[in-house]
């Protein structure tokens, strides 16, 4: 999406270079969801998770917010990376945390999840979908800027930007089926695309490449 965005700019007649930002699959990998919510109480509840470094309405804070006001009893939303004055505005079935800088914990956070959101309006890539898809768990997401690139049929569902009843539609369905319907594909997906020792690799031959 973004070398896109550089080849209709003034940038065009330049080469232009793709590389997908890397994810450490050592740390970022598919573990037991179920032990993860015991652990930190959510056992019964089928989570949908949403991960940010700072919350903004581009982000989708208000899509979870009505997103929280269509889910069942049964459903439970939590969101990574809030300030203290949004935790204190969310609603019951909206759990808040700070931002932390443990990648084992948000590891864990990713696993005890059922369904990862990410509503943001605008991603030039998307790190927390990669780390999601890492972990094994399925993605729903806006069918805005990289997002599509990220997400396919295989590990989750694209939904029209702001729709919210469709948003929903899609999480049901993805916790209908189950993270261990998506957990292999979604894997299999990150080693491909995201694996940091590839990636970081791709950078070392474009230097060659530009010093040769």
């Amino acid at each position: 999406w973004l070398e896109s965005q550089v080849r209709e700019s003034f940038l065009k007649e330049f080469p232009v270079s793709t590389i997908y930002n890397g994810v450490d699959l050592s740390v970022f990998k598919p573990a037991n969801g179920d032990i993860l919510k015991r652990k930190y109480g959510f056992s019964g509840k089928k989570i949908i998770l949403g991960v940010a470094n700072v919350w903004s309405d581009g982000k989708g804070l208000q899509s979870f917010i009505e997103l929280s006001r269509r889910i069942e009893k049964d459903y439970h939303i939590i969101l990574i990376g809030l300030r203290r004055g949004q935790i204190k505005k969310l609603p019951v079935n909206i759990s808040g945390y700070e931002h932390t800088s443990s990648a084992d914990e948000l590891a864990e956070y990713y696993n005890l999840a059922d369904v990862f959101v990410n509503p943001s309006i605008a991603e030039t890539f998307g790190v927390v979908t990669a780390e999601a898809l890492a972990c094994g768990t399925p993605v729903v997401a806006y069918n805005t800027s990289s997002q599509p690139e990220l997400v396919n049929e295989d590990v989750g569902f694209i939904v029209p930007l702001n729709d919210y009843d469709k948003l929903n539609q899609r999480i049901r369905e993805v916790i209908s089926l189950g993270r261990s319907f998506y957990m292999e594909n979604c894997r299999k997906r990150a080693e491909e695309l995201f694996d940091m020792n590839i990636q970081y690799g791709k950078y070392l031959e474009l230097y060659r490449t530009l010093i040769q």
